[in-house]
């Protein structure tokens, strides 16, 4: 009687929470492996961070809504730790990349990539580049 009781509290529970907090994350290990394997590594000074961003529709009878927002970071390189372009200390390069979120709920491999925190100019910061 007490594994049944236990069962359905657990079964309460995670009906309670819905989709949002069973979501899983990419473990900690598995980030360190791309930025360990990134071929490019540099710590690099910002010199100007731009940001828009974009919502549209995308599931109609649910009423979801996708947020795209694009973001262009141009920065002068500072260190190399490695590079397989051959990047040099001085020069300067632009990084772009595209965040994609979904609400109330993403489909499957939906949301990807984060916004940094406010990037400033004059900001350093550590860039792993595939």
């Amino acid at each position: 009687m007490r594994n049944l009781l236990t069962t359905l509290c657990l079964l309460a529970v995670l009906a309670l929470c819905g989709d949002e907090s069973l979501q899983a994350a990419v473990p900690a290990s598995v980030i360190k492996g791309w930025r360990d394997s990134a071929p490019e590594s540099v710590d690099v000074t910002v010199l100007s961070a731009d940001k828009n961003s974009a919502v549209r529709p995308y599931d109609a009878v649910a009423g979801g809504l996708v947020t795209i927002t694009n973001v262009t970071l141009h920065a002068k390189i500072d260190v190399v730790h490695r590079s397989a372009s051959k990047l040099a200390p001085g020069a300067e390069i632009v990084v772009k990349y595209l965040v994609q979120h979904y609400d109330p709920v993403a489909p499957p491999d939906g949301n990807y990539g984060i916004v940094l925190g406010p990037t400033r100019q004059g900001d350093r910061v550590p860039q792993k580049v595939r």
